[in-house]
């Protein structure tokens, strides 16, 4: 996940001297674009189907 320069120079910053919350922006950009970029592809890749579908061929097999 690749977070704005801005982001990135203010969590720096504040690793200077860290306090609880620190990482609280950047824990939140990274969610957000998890949410709309990373996660919806990787739920959409082969690789993924392909987990899906063998699970789900195997749970069909066990409940006959």
């Amino acid at each position: 996940v690749n977070i704005d320069h801005r982001t990135r120079e203010k969590t720096k910053q504040s690793l200077s001297d860290p306090t609880p919350t620190s990482l609280s922006e950047v824990q939140g950009k990274i969610y957000s674009l998890m949410e709309k970029d990373s996660y919806p592809r990787f739920i959409r890749s082969k690789m993924y189907q392909e987990i899906v579908n063998r699970a789900h061929a195997q749970g069909q097999r066990r409940s006959v």
